[in-house]
């Protein structure tokens, strides 16, 4: 496996990679290129924060979700649903998995809110 095509930091607990997950959550939705660019940025960032550059890249993650605009909820199908909660369950903080979340259900001033929130703990625990 080469750290090129499949770096370890890409790879989820679930044998899929995050890119996968970028392309089951967005590759059916219409929203604008921009929008679309910006939230494979913040769910890259969001899923690989754990095993590199932890608070810089919530940091990342939450600038590029602050320059998305509402682009309106999205609907799964129960497979997609099935795979969804998969990789939820591995996201072991409580507050990181609502993040996501609710990035993956597009509901975006919420994301934004939890996760201005989360750096902010995280800053306060670095500073400690």
């Amino acid at each position: 496996m080469s750290n090129v095509e499949h770096p370890k930091h890409y790879q989820l607990s679930i044998d899929i990679e995050v890119f996968d997950v970028i392309e089951l959550l967005l590759s059916k939705r219409k929203m604008s290129l921009n929008d679309y660019s910006y939230l494979v940025n913040v769910i890259k960032y969001l899923f690989i924060a754990e095993q590199k550059n932890g608070l810089e890249n919530y940091k990342n993650a939450l600038y590029y979700l602050e320059k998305t605009s509402h682009i309106g909820y999205p609907k799964y199908t129960p497979a997609e649903k099935m795979l969804i909660d998969k990789i939820l369950e591995n996201v072991k903080d409580i507050k990181l998995d609502l993040i996501i979340s609710n990035v993956i259900s597009l509901k975006l001033n919420l994301a934004k809110q939890w996760l201005r929130e989360y750096i902010r703990e995280q800053e306060k625990k670095q500073n400690d």
